[in-house]
């Protein structure tokens, strides 16, 4: 089962339950929590790979943000496998420009940015591509004018206002996200997903096969406050 499956099952359990006994026992929780630390546009960016132009040339397996002060974000670096030599040297070789990266999710575009544009737009440096296997490291840029709005701005979701850099991975079949060090998220294909809180308590974990799934919710008392398994439904030979 892969990471696609996992959220497949977390997003089919939502549209069952939150019709009916989800809403009653505490849908909106749920849908804030999970929204706030899974943020949909940076998953989709991340599952459908790095783009250039358009074009995929790799797989994203990390994404950093870093920082040195609450909420403000210095920089960011991007891991990708790229396979093909020729798109490794086409990277290297342009002014790579990053846009519609306030924050980075699946609407954000890598451009190979002419001579006259580059000096339209003053562009700035705001982080690297590092390019496994080779580990060859290409400056990414932003226009000027976007250059505060990116420090702010470049990543939404959980730890956003915090002092810590943001890591998420999605090697190895998992998906990760830690915050300082702290893991806050994790999602593998053994596991499901678990959301934690700023202390490391379990706050939401979903899990799911192929016989149902459940969900559950820990409120701060340690009790829960949502606890639903259901049970898919079969085919009659």
């Amino acid at each position: 089962m892969t990471r696609k499956y996992w959220m497949g099952i977390f997003v089919a359990m939502l549209a069952v339950f939150g019709a009916g006994m989800l809403v009653a026992r505490g849908v909106n929780r749920v849908g804030t929590l999970v929204e706030d630390n899974l943020p949909s546009p940076l998953r989709l960016m991340m599952n459908t790979g790095f783009k250039v132009d358009g074009d995929k040339i790799g797989d994203i397996e990390r994404l950093q943000f870093m920082r040195t002060s609450p909420g403000q974000f210095d920089s960011a670096v991007v891991t990708v496998k790229v396979e093909d030599s020729a798109d490794v040297a086409h990277i290297g070789a342009c002014t790579l420009r990053v846009t519609n990266a306030r924050p980075f999710g699946s609407s954000t575009r890598f451009i190979c940015t002419s001579h006259s544009d580059s000096a339209r737009l003053n562009l700035v440096p705001f982080g690297h591509i590092v390019v496994l296997p080779e580990g060859k490291t290409v400056t990414f840029y932003v226009a000027s004018s976007t250059e505060q709005d990116m420090h702010q701005h470049a990543y939404r979701g959980t730890g956003g206002s915090d002092s810590g850099d943001v890591d998420i991975s999605t090697t190895n079949g998992s998906f990760r996200i830690t915050v300082n060090g702290r893991e806050i998220v994790s999602a593998s294909d053994s596991n499901g997903v678990t959301i934690h809180d700023a202390n490391g308590n379990e706050i939401v974990k979903i899990g799911g096969d192929s016989n149902g799934g459940s969900v559950q919710v820990t409120g701060a008392n340690g009790k829960k406050i949502v606890d639903i398994h259901g049970a898919s439904s079969k085919k009659k030979p």
